[in-house]
């Protein structure tokens, strides 16, 4: 065969081979208000990689978004930007009253919310700081559990 078809095999195979990896990828729906997304780069740098994509996403959009496998929420009840509203539909009231006091943060894990087999992770604190502390302090644990559900 001469080296040019072969070339042309390669470089027609190759495009081929780059949409079955970005189609394999897990895709985490990243649900965050403008200051909490923003303090999340720690986050998405330990998450994100080559078989893992971060898909961020705000209230307005995260109709289309919360049918994922896996979807961050970053905030409390009373998060700002919509994103309070939505916490507060998954949180008990015993949870959302301790995530209203002071100083106070959790990672919450909750189950098929939307569709079946899904995980959702809320990180929730008193204020921005405190939400960042907790997703700060489970990120190791996220990202463990996120390489149990990679293809």
């Amino acid at each position: 065969m001469r080296p040019w078809i072969i070339l042309l095999l390669a470089l027609l195979l190759v495009p081929a081979t780059e949409a079955r990896l970005e189609q394999s990828k897990l895709q985490i729906a990243l649900l965050g208000n403008s200051v909490d997304s923003a303090l999340a780069d720690t986050l998405i740098f330990n998450i994100e990689g080559p078989v893992v994509e971060v898909v961020p996403t705000d209230a307005k959009n995260f109709e289309m978004q919360k049918g994922k496998k896996v979807i961050i929420i970053l905030g409390g009840p009373d998060a700002y930007e919509g994103v309070g509203g939505i916490v507060s539909k998954l949180l008990s009231q015993e949870e959302q009253r301790y995530i209203r006091s002071e100083g106070a943060r959790m990672t919450y894990s909750k189950r098929d919310l939307w569709r079946k087999g899904q995980q959702v992770f809320i990180f929730a604190g008193s204020n921005r700081n405190e939400t960042r502390k907790a997703h700060m302090e489970a990120v190791d644990a996220v990202s463990r559990s996120l390489r149990e559900l990679t293809p």
